[in-house]
């Protein structure tokens, strides 16, 4: 619940709004002056300050005047009974949200305490936004608050600078391009060209021609000079998508020129010198290949200097939230009346729990696909595809340690005690008995958006 400092001398007001402010759920800490309330604020954080403007020692314009240098984060209200225009315009200029003449009508206390905290709620779901924002900015599309994606993002920035050979490996859907992109831009090569191409889509009589170019007449169909994609990439970075589909002939090709810096063009004879980072990415065991044959060893360790493994994503089910919410703001447009469309909370109950074979593009597909099917704002359980009921776990309800247990009763009980006070974190902290920082830190842990509890109020 939050937590009020009451500055008052006066002995029978102080205790009247302490146990008016006690009633409407606030905890109280009161005080006659402001010398003691100055001293407890040494070991106690509060949400909001009460003070009286004439006090014996310290003034109240003189209280505000020092909470605003040493807590300025934290609002105050101002009561007096001798009210003047210049102390008024004092206490404002000071950093006073609120400015209350004695005699006053309690509940105009509380109208007053009650707005200027729900003002600093917004203000701290500002503050997460703009952070997930800034976050989502500093790695493109790529979206997450899991610690797998942290050490994900940490080593994008690590390795990105250096500008040595990347192997990325991780399932199909996982966002392997992303990450690639996110390396490029962060290196010295980010003013050059960002090359992808997808070594498993193009024919094997045709690949090595796309990646190293051919000479005019070269082969029948080859009537002028054609650069490959590999020389388009000079100053830039090439990314070899699916990089275990290279044929053998082209593996070793693409050997000599890791080696060399330097290749021929299809029916060349010519060097040619070409700067470029390989950035490759897969999601078959290299070492298995090489084992069958179909890979070879010396390439292998050319191309993997650093390894970066991404995450499936029934690995990391609290990302989907914020996932799902990414892609119906990305493709809201698509929709039949292009309106702003939510999930409601059954839907996305079975989207967290279905396993995702095709990761993250999987969802990408999914959400899209309801958008573009529904016609109303809420998106229901039968907008989902059927696989996503059908394939619903059925788990024991008592299965996993005690500890996750617990975490799992914290995440539920953060997400419905929200629900019950329709997104409204001050509400929601003094139904908890929490504190709203301590609520706003829970909320982080579990990846909460109280937008998303507003809108599903009254479903």
């Amino acid at each position: 619940m939050p937590l009020i400092i009451l500055v008052e001398d006066d002995a029978g007001l102080r205790k009247n709004l302490t146990l008016l402010l006690q009633e409407e759920g606030f905890q109280v800490v009161a005080f006659p002056a402001a010398e003691e309330a100055e001293e407890k604020l040494k070991t106690i954080s509060p949400d909001l300050v009460i003070t009286d403007l004439k006090l014996p020692g310290i003034s109240g314009l003189e209280f505000v005047s020092h909470l605003k240098k040493k807590y300025p984060q934290v609002p105050v209200i101002i009561i007096t009974a001798y009210a003047t225009l210049s102390s008024a315009v004092e206490a404002i200029r000071l950093g006073a949200r609120d400015y209350l003449i004695k005699p006053f009508h309690p509940e105009k206390v509380i109208l007053s305490l009650r707005r200027i905290l729900e003002l600093e709620e917004l203000k701290e779901e500002n503050r997460w936004l703009k952070e997930e924002l800034s976050r989502r900015d500093k790695f493109e599309e790529m979206v997450g608050k899991s610690s797998s994606m942290q050490t994900v993002y940490n080593l994008i920035e690590k390795i990105a600078p250096s500008g040595v050979p990347v192997l990325i490996v991780g399932e199909s859907g996982t966002g392997k391009e992303l990450v690639a992109r996110a390396i490029h831009k962060r290196s010295a090569r980010k003013e050059g060209k960002f090359v992808p191409v997808n070594c498993g889509a193009i024919p094997e009589t045709l690949i090595e021609s796309e990646l190293f170019g051919h000479e005019k007449g070269a082969f029948t169909g080859a009537t002028e000079k054609k650069k490959g994609l590999l020389e388009i990439s000079h100053a830039g970075t090439l990314f070899l998508d699916e990089v275990g589909d290279l044929p053998l002939s082209v593996q070793m090709k693409l050997l000599r020129f890791l080696q060399e810096k330097e290749f021929v063009r299809v029916g060349g004879t010519t060097p040619i010198k070409v700067d470029t980072r390989i950035i490759s990415a897969t999601n078959k065991n290299l070492e298995e290949e090489i084992e069958k044959g179909n890979f070879r060893k010396d390439l292998y360790y050319r191309i993997q200097a650093v390894v970066l493994p991404l995450p499936p994503l029934r690995e990391r089910k609290g990302d989907i939230p914020i996932l799902v919410e990414h892609f119906l703001n990305k493709y809201r447009d698509e929709g039949v009346n292009k309106r702003e469309k939510r999930f409601s909370a059954e839907a996305m109950e079975l989207l967290t729990a279905y396993s995702w074979p095709g990761n993250v593009r999987e969802l990408e597909n999914v959400v899209r696909g309801c958008i573009a099917l529904s016609e109303g704002t809420l998106i229901g359980v039968d907008s989902l595809p059927p696989r996503l009921k059908e394939g619903r776990r059925k788990e024991s309800r008592w299965r996993g340690s005690w500890a996750e247990m617990q975490k799992k009763f914290a995440e539920k009980y953060i997400r419905e005690i929200l629900k019950e006070a329709g997104g409204n974190v001050s509400r929601a902290s003094r139904m908890a008995g929490i504190s709203r920082r301590h609520f706003y830190e829970k909320m982080k842990e579990f990846n909460v958006n109280p937008e998303e509890a507003r809108g599903r109020k009254g479903t």
